[in-house]
Order: structure tokens, then sequence, then C-alpha cells
């Protein structure tokens, strides 16, 4: 938190010396707008981020003002106000569309938020529609072993599952893993998540063996990340034991 602290001070320091029209001070609008987002501060987040537009749409910037517009859309979404999320989402996906053409990476990271937004509200056929779209774009552009393919097969096993296709969700779930042994280490995070989903779909079907082993293959990771009193750390060790009874 210490860094976010000193950036937040540092760009408050930068904006009193400079005129509001300079070009630079929408970056610092917009990291003021991370800044406070990181800290769970979605109205002052917001703020800045909506001064940040303001000043790219003068510079007729049309990448930033997309950016800042999908930061928008985080924040609603972390707001839990999933109306005006995906109502931010669209826009910065039209512009992207518009500026990058269908198969960009932005237009891809649209997709995500949207599917996310429509998973949030349980309309889960239209979430896995765009995890699917988004991951389309990213098999043309990645290759077969890039990390972020196996996380957006992560995110459509996760909808798989909600629509009660765990057959389906474990086919991208160890997609992801298939990836990940070919692109990070074996103790990455990305890891953990994958594995937490695939535990999870077999303690809802019931199979709480293949649950526990997944179960332990997070807990060593996070033993190996983060210190025994880790919040992480302690809630799986909790799960281990739920279902080990």
């Amino acid at each position: 938190m210490g860094k976010f602290d000193h950036t937040e001070k540092f760009d408050h320091r930068y904006l009193n010396g400079i005129l509001h029209h300079h070009p630079s001070v929408a970056d610092c609008f917009n990291s003021l707008g991370l800044v406070t987002q990181d800290k769970g501060m979605h109205e002052p987040s917001l703020i800045w981020f909506h001064k940040a537009l303001d000043v790219y749409k003068q510079l007729q910037n049309q990448t930033l003002i997309a950016d800042t517009i999908s930061n928008i859309a985080l924040v609603y979404f972390g707001k839990e106000d999933y109306r005006q999320a995906i109502a931010a989402y669209n826009e910065a996906l039209a512009i992207c569309i518009k500026e990058f053409g269908i198969d960009h990476e932005k237009v891809a990271k649209c997709y995500d938020g949207i599917g996310a937004v429509n998973g949030k509200v349980n309309r889960y056929s239209e979430a896995l529609t765009f995890k699917k779209m988004a991951l389309a774009i990213r098999e043309k552009h990645f290759p077969a072993d890039h990390p972020d393919l196996g996380q957006s097969n992560t995110c459509i096993g996760t909808t798989y599952m909600s629509l009660g296709d765990f057959e389906s969700a474990m086919w991208h779930y160890n997609k992801s893993i298939q990836i990940y042994e070919k692109s990070i280490p074996s103790d990455h995070p990305r890891f953990a998540m994958t594995f937490k989903q695939m535990e999870n779909t077999y303690e809802n079907t019931g199979d709480l063996k293949k649950a526990k082993h997944y179960y332990k293959k997070v807990a060593a990771i996070y033993h190996h990340l983060f210190r025994s009193n880790n919040v992480d750390v302690m809630d799986i060790e909790e799960r281990i034991k739920r279902v080990s009874k």
C-alpha cells in the first residue's frame, strides 16, 4: 500500500505545479484513479477517471479514452453496479472496434468485461458467448502456450460450471493447466486459480476425493507464496478439513 500512497502524493504535487489543460495532467488523473481504485475507494476513483476522460476527449486520444472508460467499467463492477458497468464496457467496445478492428486484444478485454458482468447477473449463456469471443481473438494473436489463453479457458470453464455443464468445465480447466505447464512456473497463482475451480467442480459433483486432491495442490502453492497466517492459506486449509470429514 505504501507505494500507492507515494504515487498519490507525487501526483497531487505534480498537479499543483501544472495547468489542468496540460496533456500530461490526464495521466496524473488516471494514476490517481488507479490508486484510489486499488484502495477500494470507488467514488473518488470515478471522479479521477472522469477527470482523465475529459482531458483525453479534449486531446481526441481514442486509445486512452477507451482505456479510461474500461477503468470506469471496472470501478462500477467493483461497486456491483452492473448496469453502469456493462454500459461503460459497451462504450469502450464501440471505440475499440472502430479504432482497432474486431480482432484486437483491446476488443477481447471488453468482451471479457461484458462476459464477467453477465456472469454476475446470472446471464451465463451470454457470459459464455462473450468469453468465447475473447478467447477466439486471443487465439489469432498469441502462441498456443500463451498464459492468457490459459486464463481465458479458466474463465470459460467457470461459466460452464455455472451452467451445470461440469464435463465442459473440466475440459477447459484441463486445457488451462496444459497451457500453464508450458508457460509459467508451477507455483504461479494462475495454477492455484484453476485448481480451485477444479476442486470446486468436483465438490459440486460430490467427488470429495478429487476435490481434496486439488485443494491440496492449491494449498501447496499458497504455502509457497504466502505466510501461514495469510487469509487465503487459512481458508484453503479449512476447505481441506471440510472435504476430509
